[in-house]
């Protein structure tokens, strides 16, 4: 009798660590994606939807959401260059940690100034021109939203 009374407990008690470990496993991840707390960056903007609908407009530390129903989009604020080159990759302005993912402000400020190449195109008269240009350009903290 007492035995089998082991057996018992100590299959009841497996069943119930396997039970927490599957929970776990599943529940964790959940509440990992359910962070009410996020980070606007100096220099960004965020800006609130509530099921796609802008809502709010977020300034810059640490703010709060509701899980699963609101949504952080985040803008630079700061004066942004995009610029053609001959060369890019030799620009000034040429940024290697491109990254087409902005999942936070600070990505974002990353990625912010581009280089592109020129434009080559032809006048009326049939002569080959091609235009350098440099675009300098910053959002408007008020009118983010």
């Amino acid at each position: 009798m007492k035995i089998s009374k082991i057996n018992l407990n100590s299959k009841l008690n497996l069943k119930k660590i396997l039970i927490i470990v599957a929970l776990l496993i599943f529940v964790l991840p959940v509440l990992a994606r359910a962070n009410p707390l996020y980070t606007v960056e100096y220099g960004t903007m965020g800006v609130v939807s509530r099921f796609g609908k802008v809502s709010r407009q977020a300034s810059p530390g640490l703010n709060f959401k509701v899980p699963f129903v609101e949504k952080v989009h985040f803008y630079t604020t700061q004066k942004i260059i995009y610029e053609t080159s001959a060369q890019p990759t030799e620009s000034r302005f040429y940024n290697q940690t491109k990254s087409g993912n902005t999942f936070s402000s600070s990505a974002q400020k990353d990625v912010s100034d581009s280089t592109d190449f020129p434009v080559d195109t032809s006048t009326e008269d049939g002569q080959q021109v091609s235009i350098r240009f440099t675009l300098r350009y910053q959002l408007d903290p008020n009118k983010v939203t």
